[in-house]
């Protein structure tokens, strides 16, 4: 880590497609040029929302996600990185070890940008019943 920098900033590493084709992967029937396309990488944190009554949160296995953003760079350029979150429901999570399924659904991003993968793709969440945290064992 170089001298005067301290923590991590968000990262956005990037790279010209120039005109490779998009949907040329599997399954894909349309293939369309993607001129000035960009795919940026991003560290971003893990939100949760809906988080049961009386229960807590008391681990989870990735407090960030990496993951890759594809859209047009004069976009790209506007979005700020501290803006962007992946935000998992734990609306029918229980006491215990929850697994929760990571997707580009769970990425929180302005319209017009696509995510193209998230890392990892699944987290362990612990949920403790909250009466018991501050009761102590």
């Amino acid at each position: 880590m170089a001298a005067g920098v301290v923590g991590r900033p968000p990262i956005s590493r990037e790279r010209q497609y120039g005109r490779r084709l998009a949907g040329s992967g599997r399954g894909s029937h349309h293939r369309r040029p993607l001129d000035g396309a960009r795919l940026r990488e991003w560290t971003i944190p893990v939100e949760f929302t809906d988080v049961p009554n009386g229960l807590i949160i008391t681990g989870q296995s990735a407090n960030t996600l990496q993951v890759w953003l594809r859209g047009n760079e004069l976009l790209l350029d506007t979005v700020d990185p501290a803006s962007v979150a992946a935000r998992c429901d734990l609306g029918s999570a229980h006491v215990g070890l929850n697994p929760v399924s990571l997707d580009a659904a769970v990425v929180d991003i302005p319209f017009g940008i696509q995510v193209e993968a998230v890392a990892p793709r699944q987290l362990q969440v612990r949920l403790a019943s909250a009466t018991q945290v501050r009761s102590g064992p």
